[in-house]
């Protein structure tokens, strides 16, 4: 058995300041960093593959200059199919990088551990909504949500129209898994408060993040 911890690209280290990453954001949309992001479940029955595609998979990221914005256990499920115990993004300078990373011999070469080192596996690629500052620092006690959905990010029919937004990217391209999604959000809502959904379609995933 292998101990909780988040799974692959976790071990990216963590760089830059809230500052730092809100500069980012502000710039335009062609100009701003590619992100990658995993929802995933670990394999307790495959320690070894998931050693070995932790690393390897965080070595090919940290050699490309990958950022570690946010990581987050997974605490529940509140609607929809899409499921993991640990959430987090990276950032990398553009999308032709990420690409690169990821189409690598060297990463190809992981791909046999990375099927068994998972239960469940989602790798998205994706871009900054800039509504937030994507530099996740939850107030303390507050509740941590994750929406999963489909269509546009400044839409309307939020499942929780009183929470504050954290972040919000746009997918650009689903490289593994079957929970396919268009729009991630993370939103912080006050202890306490109901954590009934009032928007987003049925077909949309709301997960509670550990804060």
């Amino acid at each position: 058995m292998i101990k909780p911890k988040l799974a692959a690209l976790a071990s990216v280290t963590l760089m830059g300041g809230a500052e730092a990453q809100a500069d980012a954001h502000n710039q335009p949309l062609s100009e701003r960093p590619a992100i990658v992001f995993f929802l995933s479940v670990i394999n307790p029955e495959e320690p070894e593959a998931y050693e070995r595609y932790s690393a390897g998979s965080a070595e090919l990221l940290r050699a490309a200059g990958a950022v570690t914005v946010g990581r987050f256990g997974v605490t529940g499920a509140l609607r929809g199919d899409c499921k993991g115990s640990f959430f987090g993004y990276a950032e990398v300078e553009n999308a032709e990088t990420l690409e690169a990373v990821f189409t690598s011999e060297a990463y190809q070469a992981l791909l046999p551990d990375r099927a068994k080192a998972f239960t469940s596996l989602e790798l998205y690629f994706g871009t900054s909504n800039a509504v937030g500052a994507n530099a996740l620092t939850p107030s303390a006690g507050a509740t941590v949500l994750l929406t999963l959905g489909a269509g546009s990010a400044n839409r309307d029919d939020r499942a929780f129209p009183e929470a504050k937004i954290l972040a919000s990217f746009g997918v650009t391209q689903h490289i593994a898994g079957v929970c396919a999604v268009d729009v991630f959000e993370v939103l912080e809502q006050d202890a306490g408060a109901s954590q009934t959904a009032q928007g987003l379609g049925g077909s949309d995933s709301i997960l509670v993040l550990k804060n």
